[in-house]
């Protein structure tokens, strides 16, 4: 093989002026990968990673990048393949996991280095501790359970209010993955964070620690008699407190003490406090619109206690009006029920709600409008104006017109792509024809479709979907997809 003789001008500078320009040959030199030969990556899923490919030759070698099978090249939506030949993987999956193959080739020659990277599972605190109260001389304990990747070992670290733990024997951080206060005093009070480490990543959760010496209970007779509540926490130098009451309660209190032994027992119990009646001073949380079928509206609440309920006679006024269609409101009592089902209504249309408590003192503050929507149906609309083009052998790319929303006759959960290969161009199980399915979420307008086979007739069509199901399909559409890429051996391509 004849070697083309490369020159490079050298530019002599001297004092600031240009002096001479020098033509200075430049060896031609095959190409070599400098990066370290199987080294090995990790990354945490959904992470972003760089693949680095450092190379030298004259000429500057082209990078080229594969992974495990050498059937097709790295590049597309997926990577990013950067001018110093390192390869980047925006956002790292279990399935990236595997054996790379960075090969650098000019006119002289191909050189290869192998790689590997391992695609790890996030650290996660599943159970974080929580929040504590304890009295004086107490113990505490808070857990901190963490799930991660079996291949990487967490390490557990406890803070004080963001600082190390007090040099104490009183505080114990186990290998359990937990902290244990004992005789708890005044000065432990604060937030206690528990850390956990990997190589890779962290996770961290926090907890408040309070303190008390006093604690006051109530029983409330009247709606749950024989149990006795935590009412609130008051220092050890105080001996009064003012409490907030609520109205139709029969209230008994009882105090308890705590010294450097332990908890006192309770004190006597009060003489019974009778609140007044009132109208009620909330409204049921967690109201809901929705159907259940495509001509009702489920309207749904969170009931008050009879602790809330502030008087006798509790009941809920249930309000609903079509938006932007209906001026009055609509409107039922209910009691001992937590929802309401309205019939009759048109398929999936946006309703205002209210829910309102009321007794035999009176209603409750005006309730919030919330918005919900009656019953979903199948949807009527076809996707339209389908159009597929093949990006290479096992990938094409799929467009199509946005269908529209009134049509959906739900919420718009996306699109479902069914395709299939055709019998004829393949010789497998020629009468046979599995359909995939590619579910889009959103309203999107155009999706790809990968790990096609080369050389191969493909049908599809496209279905929207709500929550209720799938609306009819597109017309189909076919494609054929290209050739598949030949590979040869690097001694080959060398030599050749």
């Amino acid at each position: 093989m004849e070697r083309r003789r490369m020159s490079a001008v050298l530019l002599v500078l001297f004092l600031g002026h240009l002096t001479n320009a020098l033509e200075v040959p430049l060896e031609p030199k095959p190409p070599r990968v400098l990066t370290q030969v199987n080294k090995v990556y990790q990354v945490i899923r959904n992470h972003r990673i760089l693949l680095d490919c450092s190379s030298s030759g004259s000429p500057i070698p082209k990078i080229t990048w594969f992974k495990d099978s050498r059937s097709s090249t790295l590049d597309g939506d997926a990577y990013i393949l950067h001018d110093n030949g390192t390869l980047e993987i925006h956002v790292a999956q279990a399935h990236d996991s595997g054996k790379y193959t960075c090969v650098a080739s000019n006119s002289l020659g191909i050189h290869e280095n192998h790689i590997f990277l391992e695609v790890k599972e996030p650290t996660r605190i599943l159970k974080q501790p929580e929040d504590k109260l304890v009295q004086r001389g107490g113990s505490v304990v808070f857990e901190c359970k963490v799930k991660h990747d079996p291949s990487l070992i967490p390490t557990v670290t406890w803070l004080k209010d963001n600082g190390e733990l007090p040099d104490d024997e009183r505080f114990n951080a186990t290998e359990t993955d937990s902290l244990t206060i004992t005789d708890v005093i005044e000065n432990d009070e604060g937030v206690y964070t528990c850390i956990m480490d990997t190589t890779l990543d962290h996770d961290l959760a926090s907890a408040n620690l309070t303190v008390v010496e006093f604690l006051i209970q109530y029983e409330d007779s009247l709606h749950h008699h024989g149990h006795w509540h935590n009412m609130t926490e008051i220092p050890g130098t105080k001996t009064t407190a003012h409490l907030r009451l609520s109205p139709y309660v029969h209230y008994t209190f009882r105090v308890l003490a705590l010294n450097a032994v332990g908890l006192s027992l309770p004190s006597f119990p009060s003489s019974m406090y009778k609140t007044d009646p009132a109208a009620p001073d909330e409204n049921p949380t967690g109201v809901q619109g929705y159907g259940t079928e495509p001509d009702n509206l489920v309207i749904s609440w969170k009931p008050l206690s009879g602790f809330q309920s502030n008087g006798p006679g509790l009941q809920y006024k249930v309000m609903w009006r079509q938006k932007e269609v209906d001026e009055e409101w609509s409107s039922v009592h209910v009691a001992n029920f937590f929802k309401f089902v309205v019939y009759g209504t048109p398929t999936f249309v946006p309703y205002e709600l209210k829910v309102q408590a009321l007794n035999e003192y009176g209603t409750g503050p005006a309730p919030p409008i919330i918005h919900g929507y009656s019953g979903e149906d199948l949807p009527v609309a076809v996707p339209d104006n389908v159009r597929v083009s093949a990006l290479n052998s096992t990938l094409a790319e799929v467009h199509w017109n946005p269908v529209p929303p009134k049509t959906v006759r739900g919420h718009l959960k996306g699109y479902k792509i069914y395709y299939w290969r055709e019998p004829g161009l393949h010789k497998h199980n020629p009468h046979q024809v599995e359909k995939k399915i590619l579910t889009i979420s959103g309203n999107l307008r155009h999706c790809m479709l990968p790990g096609l086979h080369p050389a191969s007739l493909y049908s599809l069509n496209i279905r929207v979907y709500n929550g209720k199901g799938e609306g009819p399909p597109s017309a189909s559409q076919q494609f054929e997809t290209a050739e598949g890429v030949f590979c040869v051996s690097l001694r080959d391509l060398a030599e050749g």
